[in-house]
């Protein structure tokens, strides 16, 4: 129709793999936003290498973000 603006809403649902370190490491934040990698390494029994590893291709995912400083900061799940 002339003239005349139409919105239209869409919602997309998106499926994102994860490996079960992934799901582990979220299962973790969700219970403890302001947990550190060193932990999340301890509980899982993994190196942190491994843990800065898998956080970093969580948040090229968008999935997860740090929020503030590495010290003073938490993890926030997008």
């Amino acid at each position: 129709m002339k003239g005349e603006n139409n919105t239209t809403n869409v919602t997309t649902n998106v499926t994102i793999k994860l490996n079960e370190t992934e799901k582990k490491i979220l299962q973790i934040i969700t219970n403890n936003p302001n947990v550190t990698q060193k932990e999340i390494a301890e509980e899982l029994n993994v190196t942190t290498m491994t843990i800065k590893r898998t956080t970093n291709k969580l948040k090229e995912k968008g999935i997860i973000a740090r929020v503030g400083a590495n010290k003073n900061g938490y993890w926030k799940i997008l």
